[in-house]
């Protein structure tokens, strides 16, 4: 996969799991998946993200299932106060685009 997340993964209501690990993902993450209530596990690494991760993603870990957050949160452009795993982002910037 490649480009931004879509707004409208969102309005998925009965997924669980959101693993988009290991693919070209750029830009930041939509505030709409934290509509995602029956979540566990929500995996966004090794891609090229920016930004926070939505509050609404965060709230997701007391309002609704959601135990697993990883994100490349360590010494990169994203930040996470709610993530249960950060690891270090491998491209060098956000929206990175690699070979």
């Amino acid at each position: 996969m490649t480009g931004p997340i879509p707004t409208e993964m969102g309005l998925l209501g009965d997924l669980t799991t959101l693993r988009i690990n290991m693919n070209i993902i750029s830009g930041e993450i939509p505030s709409e998946l934290g509509l995602l209530q029956n979540v566990d596990t929500i995996n966004f690494r090794e891609n090229n993200l920016c930004g926070t991760v939505p509050q609404e993603i965060c709230d997701l870990k007391t309002s609704g299932f959601l135990e697993d957050l990883q994100a490349d949160c360590r010494n990169s452009k994203v930040e996470c106060d709610c993530c249960t795993k950060c690891v270090k982002q491998k491209t060098p910037f956000c929206g990175a685009e690699t070979a």
